[in-house]
């Protein structure tokens, strides 16, 4: 077989939490054995992906999309303008939502910092955390907003509705993307820059920010675990992350 490029989404798909599942880093590596490329595609930020993947990939789509590496080199650097930042605030001011800005390496905590009794987020990854900033001095790619409930959520998908992406990670937050620059323009950005043509790109993932990517890739594939927009945006559904799910579709791709 000719070398295909993959693209796999962390949560839900790869891994449990900060967790990679056995079955799924063999997965990898085999992949990569066999002379394909492997891009992890996520909302989390670039610093987390790197460490979590060391090894693992080839390179990585963090923050939805607004970062790009590929073996060390940036291949895009897209972060957040200060009026795109002026317009986020607003917004989760405007849905009663506390919110953190994701930088590489860094979070900027918005106001209040707890929220609806959720901790503070990313506490146990070793970033820097600012609670006091300046919005000139802010580079961030990506954001996450604490919500009440479900309710709650709902309210602010129909403030963000045509301008942003909520993926809800079930917790009592969400990573939000920009329906401007998302995974599904970077799967294409990057497929397009590293020489494959969009019928050798693969997608795997489970939740509505993937929806983009799939429709971009040539083949998608959702897991059993997935959200009802994700499952059926798919080409095919394998089964559940936690049971083998990747390596399930792997053969019945042929790959």
């Amino acid at each position: 077989m000719s070398p295909k490029i993959f693209f796999f989404d962390i949560d839900g798909t790869l891994a449990d939490q900060e967790e990679i599942l056995p079955s799924n880093q063999k997965a990898l590596q085999e992949l990569r054995s066999n002379g394909h490329t492997v891009m992890i595609a996520s909302g989390r930020p670039a610093g987390y992906i790197r460490r979590m993947f060391s090894g693992l990939a080839d390179g990585f789509i963090a923050a939805n999309g607004r970062r790009i590496e590929h073996n060390g080199s940036i291949l895009l650097d897209n972060s957040f303008t200060v009026d795109e930042l002026k317009e986020i605030i607003k917004l989760c001011r405007a849905s009663q939502c506390a919110f953190c800005l994701l930088g590489d390496g860094i979070v900027y905590h918005g106001s209040p910092l707890y929220l609806y009794g959720h901790t503070r987020p990313y506490e146990s990854i070793d970033v820097i955390h600012e609670d006091q900033w300046d919005i000139h001095d802010v580079k961030a790619y990506a954001f996450d907003i604490i919500y009440k409930d479900k309710d709650h959520l709902k309210t602010i998908k129909r403030n963000f509705e045509g301008k942003y992406i909520i993926n809800d990670h079930f917790d009592g937050s969400a990573d939000v993307s920009s329906v401007s620059f998302h995974k599904g323009h970077a799967v294409t950005y990057v497929t397009n820059a590293l020489g494959f043509s969009q019928s050798d790109s693969y997608a795997f993932g489970d939740g509505d920010n993937d929806v983009y990517m799939f429709e971009a890739a040539g083949t998608a594939v959702a897991m059993e675990n997935g959200t009802s927009a994700a499952k059926k945006a798919a080409d095919y559904v394998t089964g559940h992350f936690k049971e083998d799910g990747i390596a399930h579709a792997l053969r019945h791709l042929k790959i």
